[in-house]
C-alpha cells in the first residue's frame, strides 16, 4: 500500500498525464465543431490553440506582477505604519530560527527584513 506522502509527490505527475490526455481526446475527437473538416480547418484550430496559449501565458505574467505588487505594497503599507497583528504583541517570530527566504514577508512587516 502506498504511503500517503509518496503519492503526494506523484500528484503533480498525475495532474500533468491527465491534462495531457485530455488534451489529446479533446484534439482528437472535438466537443464542438466550429472548424469542419480538412487541411483550412486544421490550420484555423491550430491558430485559435497558439492565440489561447499565448493569452494565457500573458494572462499568468500579469496576475504574477500585479498580485506581487500587491503583496509588496501591502507590507510596506504595514511596515511603515506600525499596522498588523503582528506589532500588537511582542511574541517572538513565528519563524525564528528558519531560513530568511522563508519569513521574508514577516520581516518587511516587522521592519526587520
Amino acid at each position: 500500500m502506498e504511503t500517503p506522502h509518496s503519492l503526494i509527490a506523484w500528484r503533480p505527475w498525475l495532474a500533468v498525464a491527465v491534462l495531457g490526455a485530455l488534451l489529446v481526446w479533446e484534439t482528437a475527437r472535438p466537443y464542438f465543431e466550429f472548424y469542419g473538416g480538412g487541411p483550412a480547418a486544421r490550420r484555423t484550430r491550430g491558430r485559435h490553440g497558439a492565440l489561447n496559449l499565448a493569452l494565457g501565458g500573458l494572462n499568468a505574467l500579469l496576475v504574477a506582477v500585479i498580485f506581487a505588487g500587491a503583496w509588496l505594497a501591502t507590507t510596506e503599507w504595514t511596515a511603515a505604519r506600525s499596522f498588523g497583528i503582528l506589532w500588537w504583541t511582542d511574541a517572538p517570530p513565528p519563524c525564528a530560527g528558519r531560513r530568511p527566504c522563508s519569513c521574508s514577508t514577516h520581516g518587511l512587516m516587522r521592519g526587520t527584513g
